[in-house]
Formats: C-alpha cells, sequence, structure tokens
C-alpha cells in the first residue's frame, strides 16, 4: 500500500532534532507529506484529514485532553496511531538530571498508556524493541541516520593545535557521562598544559572545570538545520563521546558519531551500545572502556595529527556510504505501509506492564519530596491505571480456566479413543518392524555378494598384472637401483636432483582443457606399452588418489605426471622434466614424452646412484601381493604408512642422540635479488633471542644482484646456515619445496625475506602447535599483508625503530586466533602436515594463491590453521616484486582461474574421519532429477567442506532411484533422503526439503552446480558473529561446460560482487539459490516458496523477504554455478516462460515508486530483446548446423552476461 500523508502531532514551534531525524526527515526523502496536527497548541483535526496513520513521540500523551481526542478520531475513522520512542523514559537511571528535577515526571503515567493503546511503536534500535515488544507486536526498528541534505560533509583542516581543543557536544542530561572522564581530563591537563575542552551545549561541572581549561558554548539551535549549519564553526580538533554503561543508554542512538564525522572530527566514543556497533576501532573512530584507554586514544590522536586526519576520513567516508539517511527512508514508508494494511487487535499485546508501573512509582515517590499535592495525583493515576488492567486480566483468566476446563473433558474423550487405537497400531508396528529388518537384511546381503565378487575380480586382475610385471622385472639391474630408490626416498635422491619441477600454469592447463580429453585414450595405451605405470605402486604411493573416484591412469595423465608424481618405481617425473627442458615446450605429461621421444634418444627417467643398498625388492613386492590379496588394499596402506611413521620417529630421536646438528625448526627463506632485505633479515633472525634450535636454509632463485657473494660470506661465518643457489628462477613455490627438501627440522619455517623477526618469535609460534595438535600451520602478526587476519591493526602504522617494543607490549596477548586462510609470508608447518598432503603446488605464476592452495588441502585434511597473537613479525611487503618491476596483476586471473579448476576435483585424505556426533547447524536442501553425474559432482563437494556441521536433504523429484550414491556419501555426512515416487515439481521439491529439515538455518544446492571447499565455513563463520541477522549471501563464479560428462570447464568467470540494495531487489534477482544462508524464521514471516512457479521462484521469495528484512553481504567467492551446452535447447525454451514468470512476479508484487517502475519496464525489454537475439541464433543453426556448438556457447554467454 502506498502511504502519502501522515499526521504529525507536537507542540514544538521548532523541528528539533528528535523531530527532523525521527518524522521529517525520512519521511520528507521517502515522499511522504507530514502534516502538523497541532496549532497553537489545538488540535485541528480539519487539517489532518487523508492522512493515513497518526504518529505522535514519547512525551507527547502528557497533553491528556489532546491525547484523548487523538484517539477518540482515529477510533472513528479508523487508522492506526503509532508512537515513535527514540528513549526509554522508563529506565532512566538514579543520576540521570531529568529523573532528579523530575522533567518527566508527568509524561510517565500517560506514556504507559500510549504505550498499551497504539496500534504501533517505532523504536531505533534492538534494545528499545525488546523492552517494549511486550506491549505490542507490532516493532519497528527504524534506526536513525545522517541527512547529508543539511550537513553537508566537506573536509575540515582539524590539525591547527593553538591550543590544542578537545570538543564534546550534549545536553545538561549527559552531566554524569562528562564526569566520568575526570581522572582523564586531570591527566592530560597535567602532561599538556595548554589542552582546552570546549563543550557546547551543556556547563562543564565543577569537578570537571577545576582539573582542565574548559570553555562553555551554549545550545547552537533548537532548530536541528540551523544546528548543523553552526557546528562545522566550531574550533576542535579531538572530540569525545563518552556513555555511562546502563541499560538507559544502551538504548541510545550513535547521533554524535554521525555528527562529529560529518564535520571531519575526529573521536573517542565509549564502548558500548549504541557506538560498539557502528564504530570500526581503529578505523573511523577509537572505542574506549577504561581510563587508560581513553588517555591513551586522545594521546594518540594529540601526538599523530596524520592518524587524526586517516580517522576523520575514513569516518566521514563511512557515514556518508553506510548511514545516509537518503538511501534508507523507504524502509519508512514499508513500515509505515505494514502497519497500515495489518489487523490492529492483532498488534495488541498483553504487556508486563508492572515492572514498568514499579519503576515509574518508585520516581514519583522520589519526586514526591519536592511536590507532594502532585505527586499523590499521580500515585493515584497509577493506581486506577493499574486497577482497570488488573480487571481486565482477571476476566481474561475466568474465561481461561473455563476454556481450560471444556478443553480437558475433550482431550480425556480423545485419550481413551488414542489408547485403543495406539494398541492396534503398536502390534501393527511391530509387525512392519521385523519386516523391515528381514528385508534389509536380505538387501545387505544380495549387495555385499555383489560387492565383493566385483572386488575379487579386481584383485585378480590386478595380482595377475603384478606377477606379470614381477617376472619381467626380477633380474633387472635398474629394478634394484630404483628400488633403493623407492627406499631411502629424498633423503638420498635429493642432492642428486635439481630442486626443479618444470612446469608452467599454460602447460597444465592444456592438459585439463576439455579438448583435450580425446587425448586421453592414445595416452593410455602409450604409457600402458611402457610399462612404466604401475597402478598399484601409484595408489599405494599416493592415497589421496583414492578419494578422487578417478582412475589411477587417467589422474597420472592429468594431474600426477605435472605434480611430479611418479608413475611407479622406475620413472622419476621431477627428475625427468628437469633433465629435459625441452619437456616444457612441448606440454607433454613426462611419461609420455619419454615413450615417444626419450625412449629413442637414451634419456635418463632415474637420478644414478653409485651404492648398493642390498635390497631384495621382489620378496617385499609378493608380500604386499599377499596382503592385498588377503585383506585388501586399504590394509596395505595403513600398514605401510605405520612403518613411515614408527621409521621416521625412531630416526628422528637417534639423530638427536648421533647428531649435534639435529634442529627442531628450518627456516626456509626464497629469495630472488633485493640482497640487501636479504642480509637485514639473515642478521636479524641471528640477533634476536630464541630457545628453539634451527637451521636457515636461503634458497636462492638465480639472483643477478650481488646476493651469491653475500650469502656465501653468511655460509663461511654460520654453522646452521645452507645455501642453495638454483640453476634458473622457481619461483616462490619452486624455492620453498627446494628448501623443504633440504630441511632436518620437524617444523619448516616460511620466510620472506623482508621481513624482520623480534625476541620470541618462534618459540610463540612452536608454543602454539606443541599445545595443540589440531594445528598445522601457523602464522604470526604483522603490520603488513596484503590483505587478511594476520594485520595488527594496532601495528599497521608502526615504525621499524619500535618493533621490539611493540613486540614486548603484546607477548602476553591471548595466544591463538584461528582463521581461513594465511599468507604465506611467514608461516610455521609441521613436518607431518607436509608428509600428509605434499608440497606447495608450483604451477601457479609470480606468487598468487599457493597459499590459498595450500591452507585449503590443509583444513580438508582434518587440520586447523592459527594466528599466534602474541608473535609479531615486521614486514615490508613485496619487496621481490617492487625491486624486480614485476608484476602480478597479469597473472592473477590465471591462477585465480587455475585455483578454482583445481579444487573443484580437489581431494585430501582426512586426517580425521567424519564424526555423526559432529553438532549440526545448517541444512543443506539438494534436489535432484534423473542426473547421477551431475548428482555425484555436487555431493562430493559437499564431502570436500572444511566445516562439516551441516545435513543434507536431498530430494528426488519422481526420478530413477539413487540409493547408491545417497550410500556412497552417507560415511561424509549426515543424508536425509526424500524420494518423489512422482514429480511435484522442482518448488514444491524446495518447500518439501524445508519441511525436512532439522535446523534452523538452509543453504540450498541444485545437483547441477557445486560449492567450494570453504563455503559451509564461511557461512556459518559471518552468521556466528552477527547473530541478529537473517539472511546472508556470498558471491559465486560462472562456469560454462560443453556437456555434462565433461570435467573442467570451457570458461570461468566471476561474477561483480552485489552490495545489498532494497530497490533493486523489487527489479531483478543477483543472488542465486546456493550463495544463501537464511534463517527458517525467515519462512515463518513470509511463506514459503510460491508452488504456481515452475521458474524465478527464488526471485519471487526474496521479493517478498526483501520488505521484511535486510540482507548481508558477504563478500566472499564460495560457490558455482554451471551451465551446459548440451542443455541448451531446454534452456532457450524456458526463456519465454521466464519472461512469462518474470511479468507474474511484478504484478503479484506491484510498486508505485515510479523509479522501480522505470526499471522493471527496462528489465523486461532487455529480457525480451535477448529472446529476440536467441531466435536469431537459432536460426543460423539451421543455417550452419556445423557450427551449433560454437553457436551454442554464444548464446550461454548471453543469458549468462558474459
Amino acid at each position: 500500500m502506498e502511504i502519502n500523508q501522515v499526521a504529525f502531532f507536537t507542540e514544538s514551534s521548532e523541528i528539533t532534532a528528535v523531530e527532523h531525524l525521527r518524522i521529517y526527515g525520512p519521511l520528507q526523502y521517502a515522499g511522504v507529506k507530514v502534516i502538523n496536527g497541532i496549532i497553537n497548541g489545538n488540535l485541528n483535526l480539519d487539517i489532518i484529514e487523508g492522512s493515513q496513520a497518526f504518529i505522535f513521540q514519547r512525551d507527547f500523551p502528557k497533553r491528556i485532553d489532546l491525547y484523548q481526542a487523538i484517539l477518540k478520531e482515529a477510533e472513528r475513522i479508523n487508522i492506526p496511531i503509532i508512537l515513535d520512542m527514540d528513549d526509554n523514559l522508563l529506565l532512566l537511571p538514579e543520576e540521570h538530571p531529568d529523573r532528579i528535577s523530575g522533567y518527566y515526571i508527568k509524561n510517565l503515567v500517560p506514556l504507559i498508556h500510549a504505550l498499551h493503546r497504539v496500534d504501533a511503536i517505532f523504536v531505533t534500535n534492538q534494545n528499545l524493541a525488546n523492552h517494549f515488544s511486550t506491549y505490542s507486536k507490532a516493532i519497528y526498528i527504524l534506526p536513525n541516520y545522517l541527512d547529508d541534505g543539511i550537513w553537508k560533509p566537506g573536509e575540515i583542516d582539524r590539525t591547527n593545535d593553538d591550543p590544542l581543543k578537545l570538543l564534546y557536544m550534549g545536553t545538561s542530561t549527559h552531566k554524569p557521562d562528562l564526569l566520568s572522564l575526570t581522572r582523564v581530563f586531570r591527566k592530560l591537563s597535567t602532561k599538556y598544559p595548554d589542552i582546552q575542552l570546549i563543550s557546547v551545549g551543556i556547563e562543564p561541572p565543577d569537578e570537571v572545570s577545576q582539573v582542565i581549561t574548559t570553555k562553555y558554548i551554549p545550545k547552537l539551535s533548537d532548530n536541528y538545520t540551523e544546528f548543523a549549519q553552526k557546528l562545522p564553526l566550531i574550533n576542535g580538533n579531538i572530540a569525545i563521546a563518552p556513555l555511562v554503561a546502563n541499560e538507559f543508554n544502551r538504548g541510545k542512538s550513535p547521533l554524535k558519531y554521525f555528527e562529529y564525522s560529518a564535520v571531519s572530527l575526529p573521536a573517542v566514543y565509549s564502548n558500548i551500545e549504541p557506538y560498539s556497533e557502528v564504530v570500526q576501532h581503529g578505523k573511523t573512530g577509537f572505542l574506549a572502556t577504561t581510563d587508560e584507554e581513553w588517555l591513551n586514544y586522545i594521546e594518540r590522536m594529540i601526538v599523530d595529527k596524520d592518524l587524526r586526519r586517516k580517522i576523520a576520513h575514513e569516518a566521514k567516508q563511512d557515514v556518508i556510504k553506510n548511514w545516509s539517511m537518503k538511501d534508507y527512508a523507504q524502509k519508512w514508508t514499508v513500515a509505515l505501509s505494514n502497519v497500515v494494511k495489518s489487523s490492529k487487535q492483532a498488534n495488541k499485546e498483553h504487556p508486563s506492564f508492572l515492572p514498568d508501573l514499579i519503576n515509574v512509582s518508585k520516581q514519583v515517590l522520589e519526586w514526591s519530596d519536592l511536590r507532594d499535592n502532585e505527586a499523590l495525583h499521580m500515585l493515584s493515576d497509577i493506581k486506577t491505571l493499574q486497577n482497570d488492567l488488573e480487571r481486565v486480566f482477571s476476566e481474561k483468566e475466568a474465561l481461561a480456566i473455563e476454556l481450560k476446563d471444556l478443553t480437558e473433558k475433550k482431550e480425556h474423550d480423545i485419550a481413551c479413543l488414542q489408547e485403543d487405537l495406539k494398541k492396534v497400531l503398536s502390534e501393527k508396528e511391530a509387525l512392519e518392524i521385523e519386516l523391515k529388518d528381514l528385508t534389509e537384511k536380505h538387501t545387505l546381503l544380495t549387495i555385499s555378494e555383489q560387492q565383493l565378487r566385483s572386488d575379487l575380480i579386481m584383485v585378480k586382475k590386478k595380482l595377475d598384472w603384478t606377477e606379470y610385471r614381477l617376472n619381467a622385472v626380477e633380474t633387472s639391474r635398474t629394478w634394484r637401483l630404483a628400488t633403493k630408490a623407492g627406499v631411502i626416498k629424498n633423503k638420498i635422491l635429493n642432492p642428486f636432483r635439481r630442486t626443479k619441477l618444470i612446469h608452467t600454469k599454460d602447460n597444465i592447463e592444456e592438459q585439463v582443457l576439455p579438448g583435450s580429453k580425446s587425448l586421453l585414450a592414445p595416452d593410455q595405451s602409450i604409457v600402458l606399452e611402457t610399462g612404466l605405470f604401475d597402478e598399484a605402486w601409484y595408489l599405494i604411493n599416493y592415497p589421496d588418489v583414492l578419494e578422487t573416484n578417478m582412475n589411477p591412469l587417467d589422474h597420472f595423465l592429468k594431474f600426477g605426471g605435472f605434480e611430479g608424481r611418479n608413475p611407479g618405481p622406475l620413472f622419476d617425473s621431477k627428475y625427468y622434466i628437469a633433465e629435459n627442458e625441452d619437456v616444457l615446450a612441448s606440454g607433454m605429461n613426462p611419461l609420455v614424452h619419454y615413450a615417444l621421444i626419450g625412449k629413442k634418444e637414451g634419456r635418463s627417467i632415474m637420478p644414478k646412484i653409485e651404492q648398493d643398498t642390498g635390497v631384495k625388492p621382489v620378496s617385499r613386492i609378493k608380500k604386499a601381493a599377499t596382503i592385498v590379496r588377503n585383506e585388501g588394499f586399504g590394509t596395505l596402506i595403513n600398514k605401510g604408512m605405520e612403518r613411515v611413521k614408527a621409521k621416521r620417529e625412531f630416526f628422528e630421536e637417534m639423530e638427536k642422540v648421533e647428531n649435534p646438528n639435529f634442529f627442531d625448526a628450518s627456516l626456509v627463506i626464497p629469495v630472488y635479488n633485493a640482497s640487501t632485505f636479504t642480509v637485514e633479515c639473515i642478521q636479524r633472525l641471528y640477533e634476536v633471542e630464541n630457545n628453539i634450535n634451527f637451521e636457515v636454509i636461503l634458497v636462492d632463485n638465480n639472483s643477478t644482484d650481488e646476493t651469491e657473494s653475500l650469502m656465501k660470506k653468511e655460509l663461511a661465518r654460520r654453522a646452521n646456515f645452507t645455501y642453495c643457489r638454483m640453476e634458473e628462477n622457481l619461483g616462490f613455490s619452486g624455492g620453498v619445496n627446494a628448501g623443504i627438501n633440504l630441511s632436518k627440522g620437524k617444523y619448516v619455517v616460511i620466510l620472506n625475506n623482508d621481513t624482520k623477526v623480534t625476541d620470541g618469535w618462534l618459540d610463540r609460534l612452536v608454543e602454539v602447535v606443541e599445545r595443540n595438535p589440531e594445528i598445522g600451520i601457523v602464522s604470526p602478526v604483522t603490520n603488513y599483508v596484503g590483505e587478511g587476519a594476520q594485520i595488527d591493526p594496532e601495528a599497521v602504522e608502526i615504525d621499524v625503530d619500535r618493533i621490539d617494543t611493540y613486540a614486548e607490549l603484546i607477548k602476553h596477548r591471548e595466544m591463538i586466533f584461528e582463521p581461513r586462510r594465511l599468507v604465506f609470508f611467514c608461516v610455521l608447518i609441521k613436518k607431518t602436515v607436509i608428509d600428509h598432503i605434499g608440497l606447495l603446488d608450483e604451477g601457479y605464476i609470480k606468487g598468487n594463491f599457493e597459499d590459498d592452495d595450500y591452507c585449503t588441502r590443509t583444513i580438508m585434511s582434518g587440520y586447523h590453521l592459527a594466528i599466534a597473537r602474541n608473535s609479531f613479525v615486521y614486514h615490508h611487503g613485496s619487496v621481490t616484486f617492487n625491486k624486480n618491476q614485476i608484476s602480478h596483476i597479469s597473472h592473477m586471473e590465471k591462477n585465480r582461474k587455475r585455483f578454482y579448476r583445481k579444487i573443484q576435483n580437489l581431494s585430501v585424505s582426512p586426517r580425521i574421519p567424519f564424526r555423526t556426533d559432529d553438532e549440526i547447524m545448517m541444512s543443506i536442501v539438494v534436489r535432484t532429477l534423473n542426473r547421477p553425474k551431475l548428482l555425484t559432482r555436487a555431493l562430493t563437494s559437499l564431502s570436500n567442506q572444511t566445516c562439516k556441521k551441516f545435513e543434507v536433504i536431498l530430494i528426488n523429484d519422481g526420478g530413477e532411484d539413487v540409493q547408491d550414491i545417497v550410500t556412497q556419501f552417507s560415511k561424509f555426512y549426515s543424508i536425509n533422503y526424500v524420494h518423489h515416487k512422482q514429480s511435484k515439481g522442482r518448488t514444491q521439491a524446495l518447500n518439501a526439503g524445508i519441511k525436512s529439515s532439522s535446523t534452523s538455518w538452509l543453504n540450498f544446492l541444485d545437483d547441477d552446480d557445486i560449492i567450494y571447499p570453504w563455503h559451509v565455513d564461511v557461512l556459518l563463520h559471518h552468521q556466528s558473529n552477527k547473530p541478529n541477522l537473517k539472511f546472508l549471501y556470498t558471491d559465486y563464479n560462472r562456469s560454462i561446460f560443453n556437456n555434462t560428462l565433461e570435467d573442467f570447464p570451457i570458461v570461468t568467470k566471476g561474477t561483480e560482487p552485489w552490495e545489498y540494495n532494497s530497490e533493486e531487489m523489487w527489479v531483478t534477482n543477483r543472488i542465486p539459490i546456493h550463495t544463501w544462508l537464511i534463517s527458517k524464521s525467515c519462512f515463518d514471516a513470509v511463506g514459503l516458496f510460491d508452488e504456481t512457479l515452475m521458474m524465478l521462484e527464488d526471485f519471487e521469495f526474496l521479493v517478498r523477504l526483501n520488505q521484511v528484512t535486510d540482507f548481508y553481504h558477504i563478500n566472499a567467492v564460495t560457490c558455482e554455478y554451471r551451465f551446459y551446452l548440451d542443455g541448451m535447447n531446454s534452456m532457450i525454451n524456458q526463456r519465454e516462460k521466464t519472461l512469462d514468470a518474470l511479468k507474474y512476479i511484478y504484478n503479484q508484487h506491484p510498486s508505485n515508486d515510479l523509479h522501480i517502475k522505470q526499471k522493471r519496464e527496462m528489465e523486461l525489454a532487455s529480457l525480451h530483446s535477448q529472446i529476440e537475439k536467441i531466435s536469431k541464433l537459432k536460426e543460423l543453426i539451421k543455417k550452419y548446423p556445423e557450427k551449433e556448438r560454437m553457436i551454442y556457447r554464444q548464446i550461454a554467454a548471453l543469458i549468462l552476461g558474459f
């Protein structure tokens, strides 16, 4: 319903702050006419004719005659009355000046009556809403905002400190707040004798004037517009906004933050609501609790003028962007419309008025010492009101007792019938359970028999192949040498290798693009003919391949060869690539290259090893084959891992005893040029105090400056220093991997050369992982990384000369914080993590995304990430890029695509399995219909989640049964499988999932889309930090695939992040359903999805939801919307239906806003134009059928907005 006019009742001759901010300002921007119904103190009913609602504020009901006349008129013409409350006068604290003076004493009893009588209550925040919710169901939270139409925010220089001036503005009611800083003022005045306190609107109390020089400026104006014009003229340097912590103050609004920010005043605020909800500490202001904090933050801005400018600028930008009244005025029209449309009786509650009456009585008794007669009269009014309300409740109680008696009799009769029915049903249920048990046992036996037969056939084939291979190589000298390499692995092989895996992102992309899939079949034949690929050996040495559900040979051809994995014990992929640079240019898998080219030329496939280990490999392989035959591959892998772990622990302990050069930590520093920073970094490592025994491994990526000569000097000086110079630049990941291969410590620290460590930095990192076994990677805090949780806000501007002082200051902080990603400027990694998930991926170009990749794999394996908040390492930042004039921006998009492609198929063996007792926080509703391959991909993306606090509601809407797929994934998470025997429709499937969920939060996923491993973690993390929110959404990628059989897309693109805009939500949907996290209460509030719609049902629902709550945008890409070209025909045919659905939604939810109407017309025209273009492209397919795939891709790009 469109609201055009409201009547507002006030006796004020001026438009004060509360009237402008609460009534005139927002309603003017919303296009609603406001008529004042009071003229010269009298009610004028003629002038308010045509108003759709009556509004008055907290102090108006004291005019009993006018108030009762307004109630009568509202009853006569049947329009709602709204009470606007921006303060809770019923909770005035005892020390409040207005309570002491009795200023509001005559308002309180009428106010309680009004709260009970009105049809709706508008409040400014949640605290007021909670208190007044006992009086009415119709509570609307409409916060205060800054009217930048009258404030005109502009830059004002506040750095003239002659003399330094603190500014405070407020009314006389804020005397206790100002007094709370008396000790702070005394200390400031002692240290800065010339400092002044300018107090605007409140005369400084004597206690304050005695400790600091004060200047009193009377109230600037009652008219709020004039006040906004005069405040910028007041000369002040730093503003303050103290608030005593009590329930009354928690109901206030952050107006001082808006107004200080508008006039470029940097400020310190009390760390309570309302300021703690809007001020970004350290960025748009400071939040202080103790006197020490107040003193600290004020002094920081006194001595640092640049900080003042920065805080003032950030605060101004914040209020302009996020707190502008004109941007949120539409909320008022929505609230007014809801009040006018709703039933007046439905909004009434029987209030718990007694606590408020007791409080009011107490205030009256306090005031009675001054005015006995008036007080007694008011107490009589209170008693009368209480008697009236108690009489109403007494009548209600009598009716309730009568109803209870009738209900109990009816319930008794029903209970008797139910008891008889229960006996019959119990017998029936027992028989059904017995039948079900027998059926399940029979089914399980059948499945087990089939699975055993299948496993037996597969194992026999593998054993036949293994025995054939063993007989062929038993006497081979190459086999003997290769077995030696397999036993001692990297410890012997690393010295002979050039520590480099030579491949690039482009080469890998050639392997994984859909076009290359056709090459797999001949490549498989080529590899198998070499006899060098051993499937069992590959699975045993790389158990994570089992989790991918890929054929081992396909995995090696697509990924393994490029990741440096060996096809068997007789071929070293890393060695072959490193020794033959033409492999890089060819883009071939290393083993394929050897079979086609290298073998003919006699190229080496293994490093040369001179000594004979005496190992007899054949007997071990036969023993392994026996284990596989009798106990299966899983047992063989587990036994192998146990032996590896036991040997590693044994050799570690022996090395500590026998080798005095054993190290707890290995510090790996990859460098390329920037020698000055490198020297400073190393000197600092040996200067600071640490108790951890460490070695330094500096990997020089073929620097062209004086790094080599300087490092050789360091090598001569230090016993625990290793210098390794590469033949060419391996990049960040390659350099780090080379250092890890040389490391001896049980912890590896990756450290940039542009860092400076501090005392105890390493001790505290080690302490974190030793105290918390589940933590795999830990980082210190720092002053600079590109982005992320490792930045310490208080150290951002720190000078390098002060880092030791700062490190000492924070060493007693709470130890850790757990993020979801870390930047690898300085991280400590457990060797057990590296053993479990491998080295850094060297396929990323120029140092982007390899840390995101490694963190994701770490979390997926069951380890946690951590930040040691008590360890500090200074970081200059991007020195390698800047010194060498390397621009990594151009590579960022390539690396991003590679990362997202990789995680679609990434699977890491979890260190800790899924537990059924994990707390379930959300339900993910998945709908599917006869697409088992796509469903498997979608459910695989769920199994890869780093946070498992979810259940899956799988709705099969009339398709073939997928119980076998459900069984496969039930080991990873809880699945509630609902199978509709006949299709009910996609929208009904969604609603069925909602009804079947057992949690308070829901997410949705169609079977043709996927979510990324951090999706659930990101959603629940933000929900826990914003518990009052009802709807959150993330960003997403879009991908086009040739067909549903392809594993890799033709193209993947991100979408422009969309910040929630209530007006735009009336026009189009920018939030796909799988990005949502929605509270179940939203469906209670606005209903389920509209089942008359077969498409755009999510948009129609959001239009309804947009009218009752705000949406919260999470700035993170967590999922992928997928489009398959082999489904183009159905997609094209649906565009006409999409147009019809959009028209239906616009008709169901009309808007009288001219701007929204225009945008809707443009949206319909755009969709109609798109349909015409698609129609023309379809005609081209008939003319050029050989170009069908290319034209389909154009249509897909058109629909997706590429």
